[in-house]
């Protein structure tokens, strides 16, 4: 009888053990998920802020007198200079929404550079910023598909920290904060590949 109960308390201690192991694991894994697919984010972040750089630079000396243009993509890239895409970024709240509202001036900027490309002969026909332009689309393509994959992750991982809270806290795995965007700019469905 005595062993019998020896048995059953080793046989549940190796099992909440085991089971504790698995929790952690899925945890650092699912972590790690969402700071890979955060890093991919970020440089596709700081991609688009280097072409809008060089696109200013090119504005500004073939349409100076697109001022409302130039002054909002001066005002998005000064902030975002200031404050890059990094990952103590995701634990402020308030710089990650800034940081948000920021992206979301700089992509209303950029649509009005496209306009202003498409409208302006002397900036449709400069190969550099039609080069510029090229590279922006495909910048915001891989962006939007980076985006996807990054609420992903941070859903699977926020969805585990949900399940595990006590030992989530105990380990000091905190729920990380989502990206706002527009459901159309989400790809229903992942590519397999990239």
């Amino acid at each position: 009888m005595k062993t019998a109960i020896i048995v059953a308390i080793v046989l549940a201690a190796s099992v909440a053990i085991a089971l504790t192991g698995y929790a952690y694991r899925t945890l650092r894994i699912e972590s790690d998920q969402v700071n890979a697919a955060w890093s991919l984010l970020a440089e596709r972040y700081r991609q688009r802020a280097q072409v809008a750089q060089q696109s200013l630079k090119i504005l500004r000396t073939y349409a100076p007198y697109e001022l409302e243009v130039i002054r909002s993509l001066q005002s998005a890239l000064g902030w975002l200079n200031r404050n890059p895409p990094t990952m103590e970024l995701l634990v402020e709240p308030k710089r990650f929404a800034a940081f948000e509202a920021t992206q979301a001036e700089l992509s209303k900027a950029l649509t009005r550079l496209r306009d202003v490309v498409d409208s302006e002969e002397k900036l449709n026909s400069h190969l550099v910023m039609a080069r510029l332009m090229r590279d922006l689309e495909d910048i915001d393509r891989k962006m939007r598909l980076n985006r996807a994959a990054y609420l992903k992750a941070v859903r699977e991982y926020n969805e585990t920290v949900g399940r595990l809270p006590l030992l989530a806290r105990v380990w000091r795995f905190e729920a990380r904060p989502e990206l706002v965007i527009q459901e159309e700019a989400v790809p229903k469905k992942l590519p397999l590949s990239e």
